[in-house]
């Protein structure tokens, strides 16, 4: 009797433990899903000028009604559990930028200062691409397949099954530039040359370059060390700028989609995406070990904040970039900032596909636009170098690569690709991807889930291989 007594104590344990459990998760998974549905709407309606009960069917749509998401005026609700959970995300037309609050709070940084940001310019439909928005309709090259062209172009935009079955390609932009000019162009119903989508990944890339230009003011070093108060009794304090740019600093970050991971955490419950990741302990000694983490681009975005507290502090951090992207003709282009200010550098960015197009061509043409070299070649040729601790060469500074591994550059991320492919990469597919030696600059931008319903290499090969000819 008292061993039966003692298993069934096992088994109510047990069983409330698994039950505790399970009520953490689904909480802490509610919490996530209420933070993104704010953000993503709010982003989509306001930056993206898009219809907000279409962005609520086709980019929030769930099975069941979990979330009751409103508009008013310039703010997105999104609230759960009978209002015990609830995100706020506010657009601010200044900015045209959206900004998820921290949990609990109904004011951001954006409430409490007044920053005027210099107005987003338009491009002139009579000046011809890629500094205006006049597109040649000329011949295409000779070195132009068409037929194949239509032919890839048709199968980006095709689902590969009904929505029903939760299998979407979701193809929502695709733009393609042969040797600097568009040789095609397609949107979904809904999206057009002027609507900006948000890049999430490609962030990275962004912020990168942008660190790049700072140092090319004499503002920030590659050597950079002791970076943050918070690291300086510990070994943290001898991670470097090179480290972060390169994913190889050695902190702990969890990196995946799923709500509980640190990535969804530190973007979605998280009160200060800087604060959450500067507080990452050291897993791997710098330097040892290559680990993608948008952690640590959020440390960077900071950095380049504090870059500026003696150089015109934060109305100048926020201002260098508007005046960075007007200097490429990417008038579009909106980095949005967390509850703090800080550029939310792992995810959140917004551009036309164009903009997006003009950003793989800047770095196409090494840093050079429309005849002035705005960054130096020896930037981009230090960004688009293999970390030396990434296995198959696949990331330099922010920047996806093809180059393979040290010993073997057949083991490389895409064997079919030409090993000086790069790219700008993020969640749901988007990529800007360039391939110097076949003088490509492909932009694709969507909503794939799950991953496998967008094959981003069979696409590229495809253009590399049969639409464009030696």
């Amino acid at each position: 009797v008292d061993n039966m007594m003692t298993a069934e104590k096992v088994l109510y344990f047990f069983c409330i433990a698994t039950i505790a459990i399970a009520i953490f998760f689904a909480h802490s998974g509610i919490l996530v899903g209420a933070g993104y549905s704010a953000k993503i709407v709010c982003s989509s309606v306001f930056t993206g000028e898009r219809d907000f009960d279409q962005v609520i069917a086709d980019d929030i749509g769930l099975p069941i009604p979990v979330y009751s998401i409103t508009k008013e005026g310039n703010t997105i609700t999104s609230s759960s559990l009978f209002g015990l959970i609830e995100r706020k995300a506010t657009f601010h037309p200044n900015r045209k930028s959206c900004t998820l609050h921290a949990p609990h709070e109904d004011t951001t940084i954006w409430d409490t200062i007044s920053y005027q940001q210099k107005p987003l310019s338009t491009k002139s439909e009579n000046l011809s691409w890629p500094i205006g928005e006049n597109v040649s309709s000329s011949k295409l090259s000779t070195k132009i397949n068409e037929e194949n062209l239509n032919k890839i172009l048709e199968a980006a935009f095709d689902e590969p099954s009904s929505k029903e079955t939760g299998i979407q390609r979701n193809t929502r932009a695709v733009v393609i530039l042969y040797d600097g000019e568009i040789v095609a162009e397609r949107y979904a119903d809904g999206f057009s040359s002027s609507t900006p989508i948000i890049g999430w990944s490609m962030t990275k890339s962004i912020i990168s370059t942008l660190i790049g230009a700072r140092i090319q003011d004499g503002k920030m070093s590659l050597q950079d060390s002791n970076l943050f108060s918070a690291w300086e009794s510990d070994a943290r304090s001898e991670i470097t700028l090179d480290q972060l740019l390169r994913a190889s600093s050695g902190l702990e970050f969890n990196e995946s989609n799923d709500p509980w991971s640190d990535t969804s955490t530190m973007l979605f419950r998280s009160s200060d995406y800087v604060d959450y990741a500067v507080n990452k302990p050291l897993q791997h000694k710098p330097d040892t070990v290559w680990s993608y983490s948008s952690g640590t681009t959020n440390l960077l975005s900071q950095l380049l904040r504090e870059s500026f507290a003696n150089d015109g502090g934060d109305a100048a951090y926020w201002n260098f970039a508007v005046d960075f992207f007007r200097k490429l003709d990417m008038n579009s282009m909106v980095l949005d900032t967390g509850a703090t200010g800080t550029f939310v550098g792992s995810s959140f960015s917004h551009a036309t596909a164009r903009d997006w197009a003009r950003f793989g061509l800047f770095a196409f043409q090494k840093g050079n636009w429309n005849g002035e070299q705005i960054l130096p070649e020896s930037w981009f040729e230090y960004a688009l170098a293999p970390s030396p601790v990434a296995p198959k060469g696949e990331y330099g500074a922010q920047w996806w690569l093809n180059a393979g591994a040290i010993d073997d550059a057949s083991n490389r991320p895409y064997p079919q690709l030409p090993t000086d492919a790069f790219f700008a990469q993020g969640y749901l597919g988007q990529t800007v991807a360039v391939i110097p030696s076949k003088k490509l600059v492909v932009v694709r931008l969507g909503a794939t889930s799950p991953d496998s319903a967008w094959n981003i290499s069979g696409f590229l090969s495809y253009l590399a291989n049969e639409v464009v000819s030696d």
